[in-house]
């Protein structure tokens, strides 16, 4: 750099040969600042909330944003008014305000939000108030959303302040925007009525809108259910014979009402009888009689006797070998299945139990035959079906085969059982195969048994299941097995279900007996993972035991230097150069040992953030001790040379590093380079940018030591 001239328009700082330039120009966003030290003028950048906008010499001050706007960052040329839904009431704003629950800013640049009105919330942007919808209200300032109407009113109109209660005769409707007049049949007797009420039974309301409802007229009536609209006459063989009747009754027997209406019913005349429906009378059927008045049924002639009129007073008693007909109105002779030994007989006596009769007017009947039974009439023995048998002599009925066991053939006399691994079909007529997923261990089973959990059956006519191999259960049918997918597993055999891999363990195979647990400096923290290796633990954490389920973060005065560490490393180690090689992980170590040994700001020693003016480097050969060299940058190198150097004024001052060398290599601000490229008394490097190796090289390689 030249006397009287200012850096490239990137540098930050300007000087010349004999004190400083008062033409260096600092960008837009940047003010000029003395160094009193070493006579510079340096370009620092506004910061946050403030700004300047010239390219100029005499920018020696940032101005604050005014209200309603904000700089977010550093080096800002100029202040961004608050968008819409934000806001700041103060100078200096390095940022604004979302406006608080309820309030709005419909303009760019505020500096306070406005309350939503009554009727009204705010978007969720916050700009702008949105009316509330029918049926909701709000009913203060600043709500945050609407209210529901509460039930029994409503809201017909948008950004309601409040809700109406329903008139009488009207509810709200469900979603509360309006008020609908009563349905007939219903009422609403009261204002804010949440729903119309059902007439009570007895009474009803024709119209809509109704408050009160209309007591049914005697010999009418309202059903308890139904339609309550209007009232009902009773139909003929009813009565209602009070106000208000939910419903009619018959009439009472022996009596009878022919008309729609009625209030009460008539005894039925001598000789005559009620219909069923109780709205005539009729005269007593041939076989039948009735002997005086009121009589609710006519009387059937007595057993052994018959009627052939209408109208009759007594019977006739039965012929011998005959009987009354169902009917009482003449005499027959006994049916095949049945006999009479007596004369008068009041019935045809049915064959005993097991026996039979095929000829009319029997005297006896005879026994059903082995594997036979009567037929249900008694007129023939029949073979007993599949799937049933008899086993004697006189048999009531052909029994069903017992559970388990089965008979193909007509007549049999005995089952036989299902052997293992079938069961009788549902006709027990024949056995068939357990499906597969059942078994039958024994013979005579009269249903498969499902596979126990755990167990499976790949085969028809099973006599057992098969336990699930490990790594293996069964599908859901228990027809087969299938194995644990990855992230899970079934140790040993005969398991119902994979377990999901535990916390701190992992497996990526199928049909696995186990999961593998972590190994050290790895970690897994969920359930049934499925990774090939548990993540390793990031650098700046631990995990030194197997299966752990979290990384453990190295203390303040510990640090790990990679991806995967089993320990922390102590910081005050000798070969870690106490912490320096580790600056982001061991800042507390580095506190202390500048602080304490250095007495210097040692801010400035994290790489990130330090700007350097020049560092001093140790250069260590074989054949002598350490000494102490100074770097500086002398065009597109890094130079290096004994400490008395330093003061040399024909040198340049500019940005130095510390530099490390042994026999066989040279550390430059992290930056390895083979030995050969430096020479102990004049080292030359390649020139670094100093911000670029402050924010790419911030590494614990290497340290840097500000003079």
């Amino acid at each position: 750099m030249t006397a009287g001239s200012c850096l490239s328009p990137n540098a930050k700082s300007c000087s010349t040969g004999d004190g400083l330039d008062p033409m260096c120009t600092c960008e837009a966003g940047f003010r000029r600042k003395r160094n009193m030290v070493n006579d510079t003028l340096t370009c620092v950048a506004c910061a946050p909330g403030s700004y300047q906008p010239y390219f100029a010499t005499t920018a020696n001050a940032c101005s604050e944003c005014a209200h309603g706007h904000y700089a977010s960052r550093s080096g800002s040329a100029r202040c961004a008014p608050c968008s819409p839904g934000h806001y700041t009431a103060a100078l200096g704003s390095a940022q604004c305000t979302l406006c608080g629950s309820g309030s709005f800013a419909p303009y760019p640049g505020s500096t306070a939000c406005d309350l939503a009105s009554y009727g009204y919330t705010v978007n969720a942007q916050h700009t702008a108030e949105v009316p509330c919808e029918p049926g909701f209200f709000a009913n203060e300032t600043g709500m945050v959303t609407c209210l529901p109407c509460s039930p029994g009113t409503f809201a017909s109109s948008l950004a309601s302040k409040d809700c109406l209660p329903a008139s009488a005769g009207y509810m709200p409707n469900t979603n509360r925007t309006r008020e609908v007049p009563c349905a007939p049949g219903t009422f609403a007797n009261l204002p804010g009525s949440v729903s119309c009420s059902l007439c009570p039974a007895g009474t009803f309301n024709p119209h809509s809108s109704g408050v009160a409802c209309i007591v049914a007229a005697i010999g009418h009536y309202v059903p308890r259910s139904g339609d309550r609209t209007r009232s009902f006459p009773c139909i003929p063989g009813t009565f209602a014979s009070a106000r208000g009747s939910s419903s009619c009754e018959e009439c009472h027997p022996g009596t009878y009402q022919p008309f729609l209406g009625g209030s009460n019913c008539t005894f039925a005349a001598p000789g005559f009888h009620p219909t069923d429906n109780r709205t005539a009378e009729v005269p007593c059927a041939p076989g039948t009689f009735a002997a005086g008045e009121g009589n609710s049924f006519c009387t059937k002639c007595p057993s052994g006797e018959y009627f052939p009129d209408y109208g009759g007073a007594s019977c006739i008693p039965a012929s011998p070998g005959y009987v009354p007909d169902a009917q009482h109105v003449r005499e027959q002779a006994c049916s095949p299945g049945t006999f009479a030994s007596l004369e008068g007989a009041s019935h045809c006596a049915a064959c005993p139990p097991g026996a039979f009769q095929p000829h009319a007017a029997g005297t006896a009947c005879s026994p059903a035959s082995p594997g036979y039974v009567a037929d249900a009439a008694r007129t023939q023995e029949v073979p007993c079906l599949p799937g049933t048998f008899a086993s004697g002599w006189g048999n009531t009925r052909c029994a069903d085969c017992p559970p388990g066991h089965y008979f193909p053939h007509h007549a049999g006399v005995q089952c036989m059982p299902a052997a293992a691994g079938y069961v009788p079909n549902a006709a027990r007529t024949m056995e068939r195969p357990c499906e597969r997923g059942f078994y039958a261990d024994v013979a005579g089973l009269s249903k498969c048994k499902p596979c126990d959990p755990g167990s499976y059956q790949e085969f028809q006519g099973g006599h057992n299941c098969s336990l699930a191999s490990g790594g293996h259960v069964p599908n859901a049918e228990r027809t087969g097995e299938l194995p644990c997918e990855p992230g899970s597993f079934a140790y040993g055999i005969g398991n119902s279900a994979c377990t999901p891999c535990a916390r701190g363990t992992t497996n990526s195979r199928w049909h696995a007996m186990e999961c593998e647990r972590c190994a050290p400096g790895t970690a897994q923290g969920r359930l049934g993972a499925v990774d090939e290796f548990c993540p390793k633990c990031p650098r700046g954490t631990h995990a030194s035991g197997e299966g752990a389920t979290g990384c453990d973060e190295c203390p303040l005065s510990k640090y790990s230097n990679a991806a995967g560490a089993r320990r922390c490393e102590n910081c005050l180690r000798i070969d870690g150069f106490f912490g320096l090689s580790h600056p982001d992980q061991c800042i507390a170590t580095w506190l202390i040992l500048g602080g304490v040994i250095f007495g210097v700001p040692l801010a400035f020693i994290f790489p990130k953030y330090a700007l350097t003016t020049f560092c001093m480097a140790s250069l260590h050969n074989p054949a002598e001790s350490t000494r102490t060299l100074h770097l500086y940058a002398a065009g597109d190198t890094i130079r290096a040379g004994d400490q008395s150097s330093s003061s040399d004024s024909s040198h340049d001052k500019g940005t130095y590093c510390k530099i490390q060398q042994s026999s066989t290599r040279t550390v430059v601000a992290s930056k390895e380079l083979p030995a050969t490229d430096i020479d102990t008394n004049t080292a030359r490097l390649p020139l670094l940018d100093s911000q670029k190796a402050a924010a790419d090289d911030a590494s614990p390689a290497t340290a840097v030591s500000t003079v």
